[in-house]
């Protein structure tokens, strides 16, 4: 757990602290409150800096003191097991985590795992919602909290079966989709001009949750992902030997990208 009653690690500074005004401004409209999550924000950012975090910041600062919300930010941002290296301009972590599901959900979903490659629909492409951003922009406050509340619990392990049980439940409009990549995104990241908040007055539409005795469709993924927690297929010991595959292939990967960007400046030179 987060102790707010130890000081926080020291961090190196954002070389471009104007990104962090930038975000604040962005998120809120008063001076002090866009003045707090800037200092929020200087405290955990090591070095570098990604939106997703900034998205994570946010959402905290509305809930909790700044001293919590920054001991629970560089709690999870360094840990393994949770954001580490997710808050990063180039974040490899979160990469190698999108393989990772990429790979669960072949095992676990093939005909939507096939049907997206097909449309050359990736992980990286929309997993970013939920891995690096927490589903901050994804989900109504109120099942944005358990879902907060189940990732500092859980870790990373539960993000993974989000995404399996938000295929699983969304998988006749994934399928639906065929190859129009602008739709299949919109699904996969839960845009809400497909999935509006039921509570809304304005809602246009009510999902089929309902029928299927949920109160909407996110209630429908979350308790699809709590009922998969015990599966042999997440166990610590399995997730932890997928990652380390997938890190190796990331970097052979990435080793390739290096070296084709170095001869394309060798040859612009």
């Amino acid at each position: 757990g987060a102790d707010t009653s130890k000081p926080l690690p020291p961090v190196a500074k954002v070389p471009e602290a104007r990104i962090l005004a930038a975000d604040a401004e962005r998120t809120f409209k008063g001076d002090q409150v866009r003045e707090r999550m800037v200092g929020l924000l200087a405290s955990v950012a090591d070095g570098d800096y990604h939106q997703g975090l900034g998205y994570v910041a946010s959402f905290l600062s509305l809930l909790l003191p700044r001293a919590s919300a920054a001991a629970i930010l560089s709690k999870i941002g360094t840990s393994e097991n949770h954001a580490r290296g997710y808050w990063k301009a180039k974040p490899e972590a979160f990469a190698r985590d999108a393989m990772v599901f990429e790979t669960l959900l072949q095992e676990q979903n093939p005909t939507v795992a096939t049907s997206l490659r097909g449309a050359g629909v990736v992980p990286e492409a929309y997993a970013q919602k939920w891995f690096v951003g927490l589903c901050v922009h994804c989900m109504p406050y109120r099942h944005l909290a358990t879902y907060v509340e189940r990732y500092l619990e859980q870790g990373y392990g539960f993000v993974l079966r989000f995404g399996l049980a938000l295929c699983r439940v969304l998988e006749k409009p994934l399928l639906s989709a065929g190859r129009d990549a602008s739709r299949l995104l919109a699904l996969l990241r839960l845009d809400v001009t497909l999935f509006p908040d039921v509570s809304d007055p304005d809602a246009a539409v009510i999902t089929s949750a309902k029928s299927r005795g949920f109160e909407d469709v996110f209630a429908e993924i979350l308790a699809g992902a709590d009922a998969t927690r015990d599966l042999p297929a997440f166990s610590v010991n399995r997730l932890a030997e997928l990652r380390s595959k997938a890190d190796v292939s990331l970097q052979e990967k990435l080793v390739l990208v290096r070296e084709r960007e170095a001869r394309m400046r060798a040859e612009e030179e």
